[in-house]
């Protein structure tokens, strides 16, 4: 610093580049020597035009702490000795975690341990099995409602001969486990016995409830199930082949009973007078209190 040099001579550029100050010479110094202003800052002197880096001022180079010899060469050798500084901080603080990591034991360095080679699995362990087709009566029952399970089995009901059709039986199923009297109960009939003989495609899926007297009852099965099935007389003289769901109560063989349920189609059987006899058949319930 020169003598008789007037102090609050010196602005710098902010971040924004918008000169700051004035700053006195001992003020610059001070930022130097503490690291707050970096030596390539540029700076102006009052009076002059000129904007240079602090180094390069004749009057500021005695507060640089480096700057003893060429700016450029000092700046360089100030970058590097921060370098290193930096580099041996990374050393230091590496053998300090492999001191900690070792527990300070002076004994020999653990033992690794061996590796071996995965072995490829065989192309029959490395294919999952495929997943087993569910089953007819396993599709139907994961359906929630009535109408579902009727559009499920309905393709495969059929009218026949001494036997419970495919789709009759299949639907029948689903009724044992899911079915409830609300479903098949209507206030109106959606057809008739004589309606189901006279045109079986066209009435199959629809409701009826039908009162008369038992012929026969028992418990079946169908499709490996135990259903409750028989032979019902109605009042005006129709034979019902009935599936019921439920329970029976104390129903019996003559006794009188009332079904709701749907139609599914025809049902020819050999009767015991070696003739034979024609019904309609039909899934439903019996109304009965436990079937409420």
């Amino acid at each position: 610093m020169t003598t008789g040099e007037p102090q609050g001579q010196w602005y710098l550029l902010d971040s924004t580049g918008q000169p700051t100050g004035p700053y006195t010479t001992f003020a610059l110094g001070a930022m130097l020597r503490t690291g707050q202003l970096p030596p390539t800052a540029p700076a102006n002197l009052a009076g002059s035009s000129e904007w240079k880096p602090v180094a390069e001022w004749p009057q500021l180079r005695p507060t640089v702490p480096w700057a003893s010899g060429d700016g450029a060469r000092s700046q360089t050798q100030f970058v590097i000795g921060a370098i290193l500084g930096v580099v041996c901080a990374g050393l230091v603080a590496t053998i300090v975690v492999l001191v900690l990591t070792r527990g300070g034991s002076s004994g020999p360095p653990a033992p690794v341990a061996a590796t071996h080679e995965p072995v490829a699995p065989s192309a029959a362990s490395s294919q999952q099995a495929a997943p087993e087709p569910k089953t007819r009566g396993e599709q139907i029952l994961g359906l929630d409602t009535m109408s579902k399970a009727l559009a499920f089995a309905k393709p495969e009901m059929a009218d026949t001969y001494n036997e419970i059709d495919p789709g009759t039986a299949l639907f029948a199923e689903w009724a044992m486990k899911r079915m409830k009297l609300a479903d098949v109960r209507v206030t109106r009939d959606e057809t008739t016995p004589a309606l189901v003989m006279k045109d079986p495609e066209q009435q199959r899926g629809k409701r009826l409830c039908y009162g008369g007297g038992i012929l026969e009852i028992h418990v079946g099965r169908v499709a490996g199930s135990k259903i409750n099935e028989g032979i019902l007389l109605t009042r005006g003289g129709e034979l019902i082949k009935f599936l019921a769901a439920g329970s029976l109560g104390s129903l019996v063989q003559n006794s009188p009973a009332r079904i709701c349920g749907v139609a599914t189609g025809k049902f020819d059987y050999s009767n015991s007078a070696g003739g034979t006899g024609h019904a309609i058949k039909v899934v439903g319930m019996f109304e009965l209190p436990q079937n409420q």
